[in-house]
């Protein structure tokens, strides 16, 4: 009985050679994943989505492409942030050799970083979901008031 694969075949942000070559080294992550280049694909999966949680107001198919549709946006910023989340979920299965403080306060940086991006706090200059969207409309407005004022005479 044959199984589905774990993993969209979607185009993602991030592969599994780009990790290896900037975050983790291919034989720390050989060694967490026990060669099983399939849980490196998840975690970096699980990391793209989480990003794109936080991007909803964001043209999520400009930036991250879609189905076999390549990216039309490249931001460095919005990989780095993937790669630093999939380390984490990495070494979180196991940590031979690696320092998981160090990782892990990157984590926090770059949720942190995230949370900024979503409450408009930083600026990548990367387009907005289409209009036409109601859901993108939503999430790209926000209401709020100053407190309420009593005069007295």
């Amino acid at each position: 009985m044959g199984h589905a694969p774990l993993v969209n075949p979607n185009i993602m942000l991030v592969t599994a050679s780009e990790l290896g070559q900037t975050d983790l080294y291919p034989e720390i992550i050989d060694k967490i994943t026990r060669g099983n280049a399939t849980e490196v694909e998840i975690q970096l999966a699980t990391a793209e989505d989480v990003v794109k949680g936080y991007m909803g107001k964001y043209d999520l198919v400009a930036i991250f492409g879609q189905g076999t549709t390549l990216p039309t946006v490249e931001s460095l910023s919005i990989k780095k942030i993937i790669k630093t989340l999939a380390t984490w979920y990495l070494l979180k299965r196991a940590n031979p050799n690696v320092n998981t403080e160090l990782v892990y306060d990157d984590y926090k940086v770059a949720v942190r970083w995230l949370e900024d991006l979503q409450a408009g706090k930083i600026n990548l200059a990367l387009p907005y979901a289409p209009v036409s969207d109601p859901a993108s409309i939503e999430a790209g407005i926000s209401f709020n008031s100053l407190p309420k004022q009593r005069n007295f005479f």
